[in-house]
This record gives C-alpha cells, structure tokens and sequence, in this order.
C-alpha cells in the first residue's frame, strides 16, 4: 500500500543502506548513511505499493558484526 515509510537499521554498527524499488532490485529509491541512531542509516520516504530491497553494507574495517533492520510507517 501506499504509505510513508520509515527503514532503519538498529546495532552499534557504522552501516550504509539503500532502499530499492517497487519491483526493481537495481532502481534506488534513497540511500543513507549516519542520519539514524548513531552510526545507522535511516531513510523515510513515500512509497508505492510494490517490492522494496534493502542493501546493508557495513562501512567498519570488519566488515562484520550485528545489525537488525526495522520497517514502520510514518504519519504523513
């Protein structure tokens, strides 16, 4: 459904993340780095209704470590 929707990724992790879609795993609907919690990327956008990917990649020499990854709509 059509909505505003807020993606977020939580963890002590320093991440980028980007939104993709409807449908299209190769079309970027936003991308963000540091503007969450931290060092986690947040993005909140007007989406249609469709299938969305998110890519995380962490930007850490590890290259590795927990994150968990949140969903929610927004009031417009």
């Amino acid at each position: 459904r059509r909505g505003r929707y807020r993606v977020e990724t939580t963890g002590r992790q320093d991440l980028v993340m980007g939104v993709y879609g409807p449908d299209d795993e190769t079309k970027l609907v936003r991308g963000d780095d540091d503007r969450g919690a931290g060092l986690n990327p947040r993005v909140v956008s007007v989406l249609n209704a469709g299938v969305y990917t998110v890519l995380v990649r962490h930007c850490s020499a590890q290259k590795t470590g927990e994150y968990a990854v949140r969903v929610t709509t927004e009031k417009s």
